[in-house]
């Protein structure tokens, strides 16, 4: 077998790496680089079917046994014998150490009823040593025991370290930057959308930070110039025709209109900040110039908003954005010879969608975006409403830009909105969950990164412990109050403004 170093203990080979296996030689010991635990050689087979459900290929059990046999791993775990160094391989925990004996553990529960069992005529110490701790393995056995260990720290422990050494040891190969044109390689959003063939020719990173929000040392007054606008709108729709506000909330109002009328958001004045956002996007994005020439009556448009954007001109720069939002938004978006999509908004979603690797948000994440743009829309078609002469004949000037299956941005948004829907109802997402204990199920790889049980229950513990103390002595002053719980009253069926068990009358305890 071709064998190379890992580290100072540590080796592989062509038939133990490829099960993620490597060899601690100064301690005869055989290691899963996933799970960071010793298995013994008579269990390799078993451990892989049963934690990373695959199998010892039989072909290469010889190679398999001659590694086992040359470095000397036993099929029985060592006895460790504190004090001692880390075992490269091994995880490493926080743990606490007794202080009477070798024995150790990650928690303290377990330390005291150590404690208690086994040093008797000792008075049970009020804090811990704690030392870093680890153990062979995480099943049944002697090798489940947890012994306190030395971490030097120019020593590198964690299985990450050694697949880490492992990978920058392999040949690397050049990044493909053809763009995708094989129809199978393609998810069903690209291939309906055909957003990818907007970046040939282009650098991702200037068409990302193109549809980029503003920061906050950039364009400082449009976003609150762009909020004004949306305000002044929202005032007015209270003075809408119910009947008119109806129709506004009716993607197709010819064939049928909706009985709830357009209306203000929950917390209209709070949300209203974060739905004008793409809005605002959007704008900053035709300031600093699409790839494609705007037509010369939206560039003029430009041209004033970047002037009163220098002044600092808060009315200007309201008059600005009203006479771009309805240059942009009320009119129909044909392809050119030169690009398919023409339409700012939509090239906003496509160059705001994009990834640092040149992929694509999934559709799911665009949902929100897409919803929040119709909802400006429908608020900015209230604005102008009410710029003509009677609300009616205002409804009927802004109704093609209002409604689905017309050629109109609005429709552009619906379409897509819809698109995205389908796929998200119907497309299975990528797992995120990888169970590497397929038995008790007590850890996990989330999102690539190791999950177990047992360290959210320290994780928990440990947030409890310091809520306590934060309660009992920052906040309490060590004062011993109380509170009996199973007496408290709460009227379930109460439903008057700011009413809780705490404002409950009845509940005598919380009145001071």
């Amino acid at each position: 077998a071709l064998l190379r170093s890992v580290s100072n203990e540590l080796v592989d080979a062509p038939v133990l790496s490829q099960y993620s296996f490597v060899i601690n030689f100064a301690h005869h010991l055989l290691l899963c680089t996933t799970c960071s635990v010793a298995i013994l050689p008579s269990q390799a087979d078993s451990h892989l079917r049963n934690k990373h459900n695959m199998n010892l290929d039989a072909k290469h059990l010889s190679s398999f046994h001659d590694l086992i046999n040359y470095f000397a791993v036993s099929d029985t775990f060592p006895v460790m014998t504190p004090p001692m160094d880390a075992i490269e391989g091994l995880a490493v925990f926080n743990g606490v150490q007794c202080p009477q004996c070798t024995f150790a553990s990650t928690t303290s529960a377990q330390l005291l009823r150590h404690f208690q069992d086994q040093h008797p005529l000792k008075n049970s110490p009020t804090h811990w040593p704690s030392a870093s701790v680890q153990r062979l393995t995480n099943g049944a056995g002697s090798g489940r025991s947890y012994f306190a260990v030395s971490v030097p720290s120019d020593v590198k422990h964690s299985s990450d370290n050694i697949l880490s050494t492992i990978v920058s040891s392999c040949a690397t190969f050049p990044e493909d930057t053809e763009p995708l044109s094989e129809a199978r390689l393609l998810s069903p959003w690209l291939r309906q959308t055909r957003w990818h063939e907007l970046l040939e020719g282009h650098a991702i990173e200037d068409l990302r930070s193109l549809a980029a929000h503003p920061k906050s040392n950039e364009l400082v007054t449009l976003q609150p110039a762009v909020y004004e606008v949306f305000v002044r709108a929202s005032a007015l729709i209270n003075e809408t025709s119910t009947l008119l506000l109806q129709k506004i909330n009716s993607p197709q109002p010819d064939r049928e209109i909706t009985n709830t009328p357009f209306h203000h958001l929950q917390n209209h004045l709070e949300e209203l900040r974060s739905y004008i956002r793409p809005v605002t996007s959007l704008l900053a994005m035709l300031l600093r110039g699409l790839p494609s020439a705007l037509p010369q009556e939206l560039h003029t448009k430009v041209e004033s908003l970047k002037e009163g954007l220098s002044r600092d001109d808060m009315d200007k720069c309201v008059d600005a954005i009203h006479h771009l939002l309805t240059g942009i938004w009320s009119q129909s978006w044909l392809p050119s010879k030169d690009t398919r999509i023409t339409d700012p908004t939509i090239l906003y979603l496509v160059f705001s969608s994009l990834l640092p690797g040149g992929s694509f948000k999934e559709p799911k994440l665009l949902t929100n975006v897409i919803a929040r743009l119709e909802y400006c829309m429908r608020l900015y078609a209230v604005d102008r409403i009410h710029t003509f002469v009677s609300q009616d004949l205002g409804y009927a000037t802004w109704a093609p830009w209002l409604v689905e299956k017309t050629e109109s941005t609005f429709n552009a948004l619906r379409t897509l909105q819809h698109l995205a829907s389908s796929i998200a109802f119907c497309t299975m997402s990528p797992p995120r969950i990888y169970w590497t204990d397929r038995r008790a199920f007590t850890s996990m790889l989330y999102k690539g990164d190791p999950v177990s049980l047992e360290k959210i229950q320290c994780m928990l513990r440990d947030s409890e412990k310091m809520l306590t103390k934060l309660w009992e002595h920052d906040l309490l002053f060590s004062i011993n109050l109380s509170v009996s719980y199973p007496m408290i009253k709460d009227d379930l069926s109460d439903s008057a403004p700011g009413y809780s068990f705490v404002t409950d009358r009845r509940n005598s305890c919380f009145s001071n």
